[in-house]
C-alpha cells in the first residue's frame, strides 16, 4: 500500500499549479502592476517634479544672495549669517510639518510596500528559477524599500538633495516587481 504523502504529492513549481491558483497569482501580480504605474505618475507629478523645481529655485535664490551678499556692509553680513536660534528649532523639531510627513510616510510604507513584496515574494518561491536569483527577487525588494525610506528621513534630517535616493530605492523594487512579473506569466500561461 503506498504511503498517503508520497500519493499526493503535488510538484509545487508554479507553472504546475492549479489554474484557479495561478488566476489567483496572475489577479495579484496585474493589480500590484496596476498600483505601481499609479504610484510612479502620483510620485513624478506630485513629489520628483516639485521637488526639482524647489531645488532649481533655491540654487537660483542662493546665486542672488551670494550677490547681494558681496555688496552688502561688513556687520550686515554678521547679521545674515547668524540665522535662526538652532535650540529652538531642535526643540520644535518632532511638531514639524517635515517630521510629520517623514513619520506617516514611513509608517504607511513600510507595512504596504512590505505586504506587497511579501505576497510577490511568496510566489517567487515556487518560480523554477536558479535559487540564487530566486533568493535575489525576494530579498532586493526589501532593500529598495529601506533606501526609499531612508531618502525621506535624510531629506527631512539633512538636505533635499537626498530626495534623489528615492531613484534608486524606487527603480530597485520596481525593477524586480517587473522581473517577477514576467517570470509569474511566462512560467503559468506559455509552455
Amino acid at each position: 500500500m503506498k504511503n498517503q504523502e508520497t500519493e499526493y504529492k503535488i510538484n509545487t513549481k508554479i507553472g504546475n499549479w492549479p489554474i484557479q491558483a495561478k488566476l489567483l497569482a496572475s489577479a495579484v501580480f496585474f493589480m500590484i502592476a496596476i498600483g505601481l504605474f499609479f504610484a510612479m505618475i502620483q510620485v513624478t507629478i506630485h513629489d520628483v517634479l516639485p521637488t526639482v523645481q524647489t531645488l532649481l529655485n533655491q540654487s537660483t535664490e542662493d546665486s542672488h544672495n551670494n550677490v547681494k551678499m558681496s555688496t552688502q556692509e561688513p556687520d550686515e553680513i554678521g547679521d545674515l549669517l547668524s540665522g535662526p536660534d538652532i535650540s529652538e528649532a531642535k526643540t520644535s523639531f518632532y511638531k514639524s510639518k517635515d517630521f510629520i510627513f517623514a513619520l506617516k510616510f514611513t509608517h504607511i510604507h513600510i507595512f504596504g510596500m512590505s505586504l506587497l513584496f511579501m505576497i510577490t515574494g511568496f510566489f517567487v518561491v515556487f518560480f523554477n528559477i536558479n535559487p540564487k536569483l530566486r533568493n535575489a527577487l525576494i530579498i532586493l525588494p526589501f532593500i529598495g524599500i529601506l533606501i526609499d525610506l531612508m531618502a525621506v528621513w535624510l531629506k527631512v534630517l539633512f538636505s533635499p538633495y537626498f530626495f534623489f535616493l528615492h531613484i534608486p530605492g524606487g527603480s530597485l523594487f520596481v525593477l524586480v516587481f517587473a522581473i517577477d512579473f514576467g517570470i509569474a506569466y511566462k512560467q503559468m500561461w506559455r509552455k
